[in-house]
């Protein structure tokens, strides 16, 4: 399903509404995306940094030691923000196997021509969210979309606004 936001920001904060409670772990890869950080903070989570290796790549090891010590959800830019590279999809597939809902932030899509978006309907815990902010640069009229399972869409659509995104 795909459930239109007022930017992916308010997405990410549609997400964290569904999802986190207070003290909920929310594992983000640093250096990324600063409103991951944000929106976990806003909602009471804890984030747990895991910095990025060398050639700013995830390190899939340290996210699953991570992972097993109970973690709600996981944020991934890819094209990552604000190194470039894109998250290979066998990490990705790697990520889905944990017990946690996987964000994955495509803002940058359009410029790599790579996305995953196919796996949502595979995968009940995959997210992949998008943005008209940069390739359309309609970065003043916040407009984003995202592309969820229907199961957790369902639940989204009881807490979204119904009119965020004007005409």
């Amino acid at each position: 399903s795909i459930i239109a936001g007022s930017g992916s920001d308010e997405l990410i904060d549609f997400v964290m509404r569904l999802f986190i409670d207070p003290g909920d772990k929310v594992i983000n890869c640093v250096p990324t995306f600063g409103m991951y950080q944000f929106s976990t903070d806003a909602w009471g989570g804890k984030i747990i940094n895991i910095p990025r290796d060398a050639g700013f790549a995830i390190d899939v090891s340290e996210v699953k030691k991570a992972a097993a010590q109970g973690v709600k959800a996981m944020f991934v830019a890819s094209p990552n923000n604000p190194s470039g590279n894109v998250t290979p999809r066998e990490d990705i597939l790697q990520l889905l196997e944990m017990p946690m809902i996987v964000v994955l932030d495509e803002a940058y899509y359009e410029f790599s021509g790579q996305t995953l978006v196919q796996l949502v309907h595979e995968h009940d815990n995959l997210i992949v969210l998008r943005t008209f902010s940069k390739w359309a640069g309609l970065a003043g009229l916040r407009v984003g979309y995202g592309v969820f399972p229907e199961k957790l869409a369902r639940h989204l659509l009881r807490i979204k606004p119904p009119y965020n995104v004007n005409t």
